[in-house]
């Protein structure tokens, strides 16, 4: 049993000021690094490797939530309640097996920065018999700027993107991360801007860079996080300077794709964009074993939902799930009817422009036109014909990018300037033998599209 219990405030000794201010410079960092959960457990594993003495005690409950919190980094905890505990003490029935644990100065100074609350239930000796309570709730001393709920966009300042629009009883996000601030041009990298603003309004992918989930990977990947970690390290400093006036240069990312795209030549935004999701696909994406690969090449599926849930399975990254879809290029035998299909996954489509093509579906349709085979020899009878190959999207991707081919290389090189236009509300694809519908999403730079026609 707990024997004695002062409510007055303690007298602080000599070095507390400076425990105070080391507190306030680990919070700092803390907030410097877009208050990562993943920042915050190193920090506060650092203190916990010195053993200073325990004072401090924290609820138990709110200990576990804590502890859930730095493993996974969801849900954030509330701020600290200890009045239970409080009552218990009060009551000389706390113990530190069922009702609390204590922490030292600086770890409590660190989280009552950071989130607040109270009252202040001190151990006055190692046995855990006496306590000071200081009767007071404070609120968090620092508000974590670089993850502010952010307004959404205004519909004026963004530009499009097409986004699947799904109907779930689940609650929305608590998270509104669309962030407005410019990238600096400098040199000719306005085709890794323009991808990267497309990227940054697209709010799943946010979250799950707000949240880090990619540092939960429990398998082999393929690769180590170079352009994951490269990414996430520009989302934190965009998110830090989302409510400033000024831009940022993000130098060190673009420096990562100087042997890929010159910073002195000028390059296609599609080309960026489909080369940074692969290789961040590439990194979160387990390694495929050699005989399920040659089983995926052969296209040996019965159907197109067996095709698609194998693909699924080797492939759980969060680029896969937002931006991956199915073509199934179709071949039928003119003399035994025999039906051959071949499944390809895709991140974006690149669509054909003509004089006749003045609007996105009419590209669609030319994408998706048959074509002839010549000298086709039929798995089933063994003989060879004339064929047609049909091709269609099966599974329709969450985010669908296009890719219109605005250059024409034969008989001379040059760009097209043809128009197509395209839906603002919403992408009715029936004509192509599915029905989708897609809503889109606006997004800073309103010529700089995610229909990358080029430069």
């Amino acid at each position: 049993m707990n024997s004695g219990i002062s409510t007055q405030e303690p007298k602080k000794d000599e070095n507390h000021q400076k425990v105070v201010l080391e507190a306030d410079k680990y919070t700092d960092f803390i907030l410097s690094e877009g208050r990562s959960y993943l920042v915050e457990k190193k920090v506060i594993s650092k203190i916990m490797e010195i053993k200073n003495r325990p004072t401090h005690c924290l609820d138990m409950e709110w200990s576990y939530d804590y502890a859930d919190y730095l493993r996974g980094g969801h849900p954030k905890p509330h701020p600290i309640d200890n009045s239970k505990l409080k009552k218990l003490v009060e009551m000389k029935k706390a113990t530190q097996e069922d009702d609390y644990v204590v922490v030292d100065e600086l770890i409590w100074l660190i989280i009552m920065n950071l989130y607040g609350g109270g009252p202040e239930i001190i151990s006055v000796d190692d046995k855990g018999m006496n306590f000071d309570v200081i009767n007071v709730k404070k609120e968090a001393k620092y508000t974590p700027k670089s993850m502010k709920s952010i307004e959404k966009i205004p519909e004026k300042s963004k530009g499009i993107i097409f986004e699947k629009e799904e109907k779930t009883g689940s609650k929305a996000s608590l998270i509104t991360s669309s962030f407005i601030t410019g990238i600096s041009n400098n040199s000719y990298y306005c085709f890794i801007n323009t991808a990267l603003q497309c990227l940054l309004s697209i709010q799943k992918l946010n979250d799950y860079f707000i949240q880090e989930k990619y540092s939960q990977i429990n398998y082999k990947t393929k690769k180590s996080f170079k352009y994951t970690y490269a990414y996430q390290s520009l989302f934190a400093e965009i998110a830090k300077n989302s409510r400033n006036d000024s831009c940022i240069n993000a130098s060190n990312f673009k420096k990562m794709f100087k042997k890929n795209f010159s910073p002195y030549e000028m390059h296609d935004s599609q080309e960026f964009l489909r080369f940074l999701l692969s290789e961040m696909q590439d990194e979160m994406n387990p390694p495929i074993p050699s005989k399920i690969v040659k089983k995926f090449q052969l296209a040996d599926f019965s159907s197109v939902e067996e095709a698609w849930e194998f693909y699924q399975k080797y492939h759980p990254s969060i680029i896969d799930e937002l931006f991956a879809g199915q073509l199934v290029s179709q071949v039928v035998c003119p003399l035994c009817e025999k039906v051959s299909n071949a499944y390809d996954p895709f991140l974006d489509l690149s669509l054909t422009i003509t004089k006749s093509t003045g609007t996105i579906y009419e590209c669609l349709e030319l994408f998706c036109k048959k074509e002839a085979v010549e000298q086709y020899q039929c798995e089933g009878c063994k003989k060879k014909s004339k064929a047609y190959k049909s091709l269609k999207i099966s599974v329709e991707p969450k985010i669908l990018v296009v890719h219109f081919k605005r250059f024409k290389l034969y008989p001379r090189k040059m760009k097209l300037t043809e128009k197509v236009s395209y839906p603002l509300t919403e992408l009715k694809l029936d004509k192509l033998h599915f029905f989708l519908f897609l809503r889109i999403f606006l997004k800073v730079f309103g010529v700089c599209l995610s229909f990358f026609h080029g430069f």
